[in-house]
């Protein structure tokens, strides 16, 4: 599970959702957002937070960065927007990292 993608499929299985609508139903977005999600676009801070308003346990910061366990050992009241932004911070620099090796090797595959 080295992508944010990964991570949130893994997530949504193991709350019992199969499927991309179900999970969207739970957490109040539309389909093509779960979909879009599960293809690599980080969804933003709103939608972060729908799934933690679903989700209380959830640690946002294992699903946008890998930090820590998946589930909260304690649930705190709420995620602060700072904490949202600094996980959102390091998600968009990893999807900004991996879209740079994407390129890099289309790029390459031309040249030859």
């Amino acid at each position: 599970m080295e992508n944010f993608a990964e991570r949130l499929i893994v997530f949504r299985l193991r709350k019992g959702c199969k499927s991309q609508s179900s999970f969207a139903r739970e957490i109040k977005v539309k389909p093509q957002n779960v979909s879009s999600w599960e293809n690599g676009t980080m969804p933003d801070r709103e939608n972060l937070q729908k799934i933690k308003d679903r989700y209380p346990d959830v640690n946002i910061d294992w699903i946008v960065s890998k930090k820590g366990d998946m589930l909260l050992k304690e649930v705190p009241p709420s995620v602060s927007n700072e904490e949202l932004s600094k996980a959102l911070d390091v998600a968009n620099k990893e999807r900004d990292y991996w879209k740079s090796k994407f390129m890099e090797e289309i790029e390459n595959k031309f040249k030859k």
